[in-house]
């Protein structure tokens, strides 16, 4: 994993623990999960209104725990309301 790589946001609609649950891949490999409280208010939101987001690496932290081993950064554009 490189520094800047692009990286893919998946829903994940049959999660048994969030219905708004988003992987974070590497191209098959899945990372982690976008915190739920990001998911849930926006991430999945934007996505489900089929807004493009681009998700790219920006540290890799291989000590720190397991919540805390990749920033991301996301962005996107929200819609006009």
């Amino acid at each position: 994993m490189e520094v800047g790589a692009e990286l893919t946001l998946r829903t994940e609609p049959d999660n048994k623990f969030s219905k708004t649950a988003v992987q974070i891949c590497l191209g098959d490999f899945s990372l982690g999960y976008v915190p739920d409280y990001y998911a849930s208010e926006v991430v999945h939101r934007l996505l489900a209104l089929g807004r493009q987001l681009v998700c790219r690496l920006v540290q890799v932290n291989p000590h720190g725990a397991p919540q805390d081993r990749i920033l991301v950064s996301v962005k996107g554009v929200w819609p006009d309301i």
